[in-house]
């Protein structure tokens, strides 16, 4: 799929129909190993939005205005360029989110926190960047989610504590995105960081279990704080949106 993508070719409908119906049997046939693989399905499905870093990118032009310290080179755009990068994004978004929703529905299934967690990262950043949100906000599957933090919530509510003592596994995964830069405060990594070794990063402990939890919630609730795509309702202790 995304060697199709980046060669800028024709999408292939059939495949991508069947994509969500084959990534649920390979969650389900071995989940431990969807742990580890699902945030960087997730960082890829995000790259592809960014039409992997071409210049004429309008998520990548939308985040450096938004985000980055550099100076944003003010060029003219090619309308072809553009046409076509509005056509790459309806596609990807589709895609991305349409994944998204095949995941969201199996409930309880702790396997999938950690693509849960780089996913929320990800739209916690594309909240504040209207001109990306704007173009795939209607392909989110907002209500799904919100069903899923519900159930996810139960009694903590917004109590539970942002856990930062020390980095997941998924942080370095999504570590230095642009998207996920404003997530983590200057220095964290270096500050909090105890495993060194590769091997050791990737170790997801018992007690990460929690920590993962309190940040699914909190990148949530940062959502539902613009009063646009999810709404949290303190006194209930739960999520709705008026998305359907």
């Amino acid at each position: 799929m995304h060697n199709t993508i980046l060669r800028n070719l024709s999408t292939d409908v059939q495949s991508m129909i069947k994509l969500p119906e084959l990534l649920d049997y390979h969650i389900s046939s071995a989940p431990m190993k969807f742990k580890e693989e699902g945030p960087w399905i997730a960082v890829a499905n995000h790259a592809a939005l960014f039409e992997y870093g071409a210049p004429h990118s309008i998520f990548a032009r939308g985040y450096k205005s938004r985000f980055s310290d550099e100076a944003l080179e003010i060029t003219e755009t090619d309308p072809q360029l553009t046409r076509e990068s509005l056509e790459t994004i309806r596609h990807v978004s589709k895609l991305t989110f349409g994944l998204f929703l095949r995941i969201l529905r199996r409930s309880k299934d702790m396997h999938i926190h950690n693509y849960l967690h780089v996913t929320l990262v990800f739209l916690s950043s594309l909240a504040s960047v209207d001109e990306a949100m704007k173009l795939v906000e209607s392909d989110i599957p907002w209500k799904a989610l919100a069903e899923y933090l519900n159930m996810l919530a139960g009694s903590k509510g917004d109590t539970l504590l942002y856990d930062q003592s020390r980095p997941l596994p998924e942080d370095y995964v999504i570590r230095g995105q642009i998207w996920s830069v404003k997530n983590y405060p200057n220095d964290w990594f270096e500050t909090n960081e105890r495993p060194k070794l590769d091997e050791e990063r990737s170790l997801d402990l018992p007690p990460m279990k929690v920590s993962r939890i309190a940040r699914i919630l909190t990148l949530s609730f940062d959502l539902a704080s613009f009063g646009k795509w999810l709404i949290y309702d303190k006194d209930s202790n739960r999520f709705s949106t008026p998305y359907v």
